[in-house]
């Protein structure tokens, strides 16, 4: 349960393990497929959201964006990093 900005608790979805590591594995197969220059995803999940960050054959680490999982539909949300701050979530 987490709390809105009136009060009210409402329920947060359910974040299945095996969603978990299908999503892995599908940012995994991409980054391969995709991106050479990525030698590493990590991936974070912390309640309905999930963290990606990258590391780069130059050792370079990156945070890519993070994602929430909206249920009952198995779909994603997509919020990036914001440029300007470096720590921010737009």
């Amino acid at each position: 349960m987490i709390a809105r900005p009136s009060g009210k608790m409402i329920a947060v979805a359910k974040y299945p393990d095996s969603t978990k590591a299908s999503l892995e594995q599908r940012l995994a197969a991409r980054a391969r497929d995709r991106w050479p220059q990525i030698a590493s995803l990590q991936i974070r999940h912390r309640g309905v959201f999930s963290y990606i960050d990258a590391t780069l054959t130059d050792a370079t680490a990156l945070k890519l964006c993070r994602l929430r999982y909206e249920a009952p539909r198995v779909s994603w949300r997509l919020q990036l990093l914001g440029p300007a701050s470096g720590s921010g979530w737009v």
